[in-house]
C-alpha cells in the first residue's frame, strides 16, 4: 500500500516563511498519510481516534502533537462529535532556527528522533 505524502500540494509551506497554518473541521475519516514537513497540531474541538505509527490513541480537545516528516498518521471519527484540528506546518529550517533561538538543540534532537511523536494535553 502506498502511503500518501501531504506537503507541497495539499498543505504548501509559504516559500518565504517556511510555514503553513490550517484549521480543519473533520467530518469523516482522514486516511493514513505522512508529511514532507514538521507539524504541530492541537485539537480545538471534539474527540477522535488518532492512528500514529501503528499505535492508536484517543485524542481530545486540548491535545497538542508534534508530528515529524515520515510519521504515518490518520484520524478516525469518534461517534458523531464535531472534530476540529489547528495545524501549524513548518520546514526543517524553521525548526533549526527555533532550536538555536531557544538554545535547546539537545532537547530538539530528542524530540525529532524519539520513537513516537511527542504530545501533551494542555
Amino acid at each position: 500500500m502506498e502511503i500518501p505524502v501531504f506537503g507541497k500540494e495539499q498543505y504548501p509551506l509559504n516559500r518565504e516563511s517556511g510555514l503553513s497554518y490550517t484549521i480543519s473541521d473533520i467530518y469523516k475519516h482522514v486516511p493514513i498519510h505522512t508529511h514532507t514537513h514538521y507539524e504541530l497540531f492541537i485539537i480545538s474541538e471534539g474527540t477522535a481516534y488518532h492512528m500514529i505509527n501503528d499505535s492508536v490513541q484517543t485524542v481530545r480537545k486540548g491535545d497538542l502533537f508534534f508530528i515529524r516528516p515520515n510519521d504515518m498518521h490518520s484520524y478516525n471519527f469518534y461517534h458523531s462529535e464535531n472534530f476540529c484540528v489547528r495545524n501549524l506546518g513548518f520546514s526543517t529550517q524553521v525548526l533549526r532556527n527555533v532550536s538555536l533561538f531557544l538554545e535547546q538543540e539537545e532537547k530538539m534532537d530528542k524530540l525529532i528522533n524519539g520513537e513516537m511523536p511527542a504530545y501533551v494535553h494542555l
